[in-house]
């Protein structure tokens, strides 16, 4: 069930509902997760994936037995940092930890949102977030950013005449995922009807 649209959302604000509840009607589709990456000791394997499967549920990362991600170090407070994926992205929190958290090298005070691909620091350990919607959304917008490198190249970005200003750009990917979202209702209604 789609949710309602607060007042004054942008048009992107729209399309990354209308993706969102499109992979949540799609069932058991991809989700994002959380991939350990680095940080392990060689006498221990990195644990799978974290998948927030469960949108607005507070995964816990920490070394607490009781958490949904453990790091297992002192140097990782024994309730570090929360994720949870929202309508509007993920999203993670540091917890008050002694060491904090760093997104993509820098430390993040407060709630701060995550992108697809994004790196993920605590204490040693490194983690990577696989976000499939927020890829979608950014490769309807035309500005998926390339898988991030160990130094990612410097880019300065001049004015194109052909590319269509923000609003325009903004609702054709509307009126894309609209459309995709229009196509998957009358394809399920489709399979019921012949069920």
């Amino acid at each position: 069930m789609a949710t309602k649209q607060p007042p004054g959302e942008s048009t992107g604000t729209i399309a990354r509902r209308l993706v969102s509840d499109l992979f949540g009607a799609r069932g058991g589709g991809e989700v994002a997760r959380l991939i350990p990456t680095a940080g392990w000791p060689p006498d221990r394997s990195p644990p799978e994936p974290l998948r927030l499967t469960v949108p607005d549920r507070a995964y816990l990362i920490g070394r607490g037995e009781t958490c949904d991600l453990v790091l297992p170090t002192d140097d990782v407070s024994r309730e570090h940092a929360v994720i949870a994926r929202r309508w509007d992205g993920v999203q993670i929190r540091d917890l008050g930890s002694k060491n904090g958290v760093r997104v993509a090298g820098a430390p993040i005070a407060g709630e701060r949102r995550l992108r697809d691909g994004e790196r993920i620091e605590i204490a040693s350990f490194e983690l990577r977030l696989d976000d499939p919607e927020d890829r979608y959304v950014r490769e309807l917008e035309g500005t998926a950013a390339p898988a991030p490198a160990e130094t990612p190249p410097v880019m300065v970005e001049t004015p194109r005449a052909d590319v269509a200003p923000a609003p325009q750009r903004q609702a054709r990917v509307a009126i894309v995922v609209a459309s995709a979202v229009l196509v998957a209702v009358v394809a399920a209604i489709v399979l019921i009807a012949l069920g």
